[in-house]
């Protein structure tokens, strides 16, 4: 299956190929379907954008719900945006914060970022400057450029 997800990665990013959204979601299905949690993070992208399916944010957060599950890091951190935006779900800022501080344990920088941000302006959750400084040190640590910004 792993192969399928190489084949949705090729149709889905035109790597050596001609891009094809429609192609990328049925090979991404089937890496799904096996339980590679990277498969249902990409196919959930494509419903989110709308990309070679019908635009569908709410499949969309649940595919992220069940690759988180399986600890798919990064769909953590996706389901975290969701929540933040209200992307396919009510915004919940609450629960936004759950699924980016669980995404920034298993070390996805981004997460560590959007947490860092949220402590840092109070959106939606009580300012806390040194939790802010001290996530947005982790994720720059981690190479993410914007929270080394943020500690200048």
């Amino acid at each position: 299956m792993v192969a399928c997800f190489n084949l949705g990665d090729a149709f889905g990013s035109a790597k050596g190929i001609g891009r094809n959204y429609s192609k990328a979601a049925k090979y991404f299905t089937k890496a799904c379907d096996a339980e590679l949690w990277y498969g249902c993070n990409r196919l959930a992208f494509l419903f989110h954008r709308g990309n070679g399916v019908e635009l569908d944010r709410l499949r969309a957060v649940e595919l992220w719900e069940k690759a988180c599950t399986g600890g798919q890091t990064k769909a953590c951190g996706n389901l975290g945006v969701a929540y933040s935006r209200g992307h396919g779900v009510l915004r919940d800022p609450l629960r936004a914060s759950e699924y980016f501080e669980k995404a920034c344990g298993e070390g996805h920088a981004t997460s560590c970022y959007n947490l860092g941000m949220m402590f840092q302006r109070g959106v939606d959750i009580s300012v806390d400057k040194e939790r802010a400084r001290m996530l947005l040190q982790d994720a720059c640590t981690k190479g993410h450029e914007n929270a080394c910004a943020q500690l200048k």
